[in-house]
């Protein structure tokens, strides 16, 4: 049963919600905010009570203000290390000041579901407002399959810029997700993605050697060929071959920005931003949570008064139902946003190491642990992590619910100790190393971890290590 806190968990409020308010408020809460803005749009069409005021106003305080963060509210939303608040997803991000923003093409893009504008709203925050400039022209440029047709020095030279912004800007843009746009072809898209995924540690060891050495022979698909070119065994190649073909994207402008479902195709955007203030990198994490009205909602102040004066008692009653439908859904919007807010903050504040770090800085976590602090229901927790995204200070994308997955740390220590192992290590073997890191994992657990990190066996690494000229 959800609680009241949804509200306020330090009030009266704290007592059980009656049914539909309980159910509109999970309702919205389970929703991404991409659907969360449908939702809005169906209400403001379906509802004459209810509208959205073109205006910008705290969700705490309700005072307006000329951009979020509310600075009267700033220290309640504070904590150690971050900055976390509601905006809804057309303000700039804090990140960068107003005044930066002004004129800026940042402003001129729509915020829209196209490849550009993905790219743009992840690089914007971390260039500066001469290299966004850059970055528009070129993410204007790409092509259909989002490849750069220029070169660093045609750009340089048509925009009148030092080649090594444009460099730097291409760099930010080649690791946006999806890593590779604006690369220069097939191949070096690939290497990026590689690249990228070496750097989380979940690449196969023969991708960026095939990619470099032998790219001629794989496009031939002679795997046979390419085995003898890489004097690796021919079912090592295969596995790396089948790696570049599952885990990779020759087309980033169909690329996902995750690998889960073969079948899905479509670009992400962020229910939360986190970001780093490019004027105190040291400062705290700036952390938005997406609301999805860009105005106010509320309810029509002169229906209420229309209301009260009509006399026909079934026109009054159905004006009536419309009014308090409206002030059911502007609550529970409300309700719905302070729940995210909280669960963002807790969960900022307990893995701010990993959100800056690595994998190696995740501290487990549960549900049930972060429900009990925040003295909600653990499938509150449950509805409000699932199927939502955050968008890390890298740039990165990653699933909500990641931060729940006690996995991460352990995987990670299991990478370490292949790559430390002087002969290559059984799974039983590695079982009992990872005890030194404080971990008990059974070997059929350990199977699993170092399937998911796409790192072969004992028997299959030996050979490999047996065939590399010494």
């Amino acid at each position: 049963m959800l609680n009241a806190t949804l509200s306020n968990r330090n009030t009266a409020s704290q007592r059980q919600m009656p049914s539909a308010h309980m159910l509109k408020t999970m309702e919205l809460l389970a929703c991404p905010v991409g659907e969360l803005e449908a939702e809005v749009e169906r209400e403001l069409s379906e509802n004459p009570a209810l509208r959205l005021v073109e205006e910008m106003r705290c969700p705490e305080c309700r005072r307006r203000v000329h951009s979020l963060p509310c600075p009267a509210c700033m220290g309640k939303m504070t904590t150690e290390n971050a900055l976390v608040f509601v905006s809804p997803r057309t303000s700039p991000s804090s990140a960068v000041t107003q005044s930066e923003y002004d004129e800026s093409p940042i402003d001129r893009v729509q915020q829209s579901i196209t490849l550009s504008e993905h790219v743009l709203q992840q690089v914007a925050p971390l260039v500066s407002a001469t290299q966004r400039e850059i970055a528009v022209y070129i993410l204007e440029r790409l092509d259909n399959r989002g490849f750069l047709p220029e070169t660093p020095a045609e750009v340089a030279h048509y925009l009148k810029v030092p080649v090594a912004d444009v460099q730097l800007v291409l760099e930010k843009i080649n690791q946006a997700d999806p890593v590779g746009v604006a690369a220069s072809g097939v191949r070096e898209c690939l290497q990026l993605q590689v690249r990228a995924l070496e750097a989380e540690g979940t690449a196969h060891p023969l991708a960026n050697s095939i990619l470099t050495d032998h790219f001629e022979i794989l496009a031939s698909a002679d795997i046979v060929a390419l085995a003898r070119a890489c004097g690796q065994p021919l079912a090592i190649v295969k596995a790396a071959v089948e790696f570049i073909q599952k885990r990779l994207s020759p087309n980033p402008a169909r690329a996902r920005w995750t690998h889960q479902d073969a079948g899905d195709q479509r670009f992400y955007q962020p229910d939360v931003l986190i970001t780093r203030d490019p004027h105190r990198p040291d400062g705290p994490l700036l952390v938005e949570v997406f609301s999805a009205a860009s105005g106010w909602l509320e309810v029509d102040p002169e229906l209420k008064t229309m209301t009260k004066e009509i006399n026909d008692p079934s026109q009054k009653l159905e004006w009536r139902q419309h009014l308090e439908r409206a002030e059911l859904f502007v609550k529970c919007m409300r309700q719905r946003n302070n729940a995210m807010r909280l669960i963002v903050t807790s969960v900022v504040q307990r893995q701010y190491n990993f959100i800056v770090g690595t994998n190696a800085d995740y501290q487990p976590m549960t549900r049930a642990e972060l429900a009990k602090e925040l003295k909600y229901n653990e499938s509150t927790i449950s509805r409000a992590v699932a199927d939502k995204r955050v968008q890390m200070p890298s740039g990165r994308m990653v699933r909500m619910d990641q931060f729940f997955d006690r996995s991460l740390a352990v995987r990670d220590a299991v990478r370490e100790i292949v790559k430390a192992e002087q002969s290559a290590l059984t799974d039983d073997q590695i079982s009992l190393a990872l005890k030194q890191f404080g971990y008990s994992v059974a070997r059929r657990t350990v199977a699993k971890y170092r399937s998911m990190e796409s790192i072969q066996p004992a028997n299959m690494r030996s050979r490999a290590a047996a065939r590399v000229p010494a």
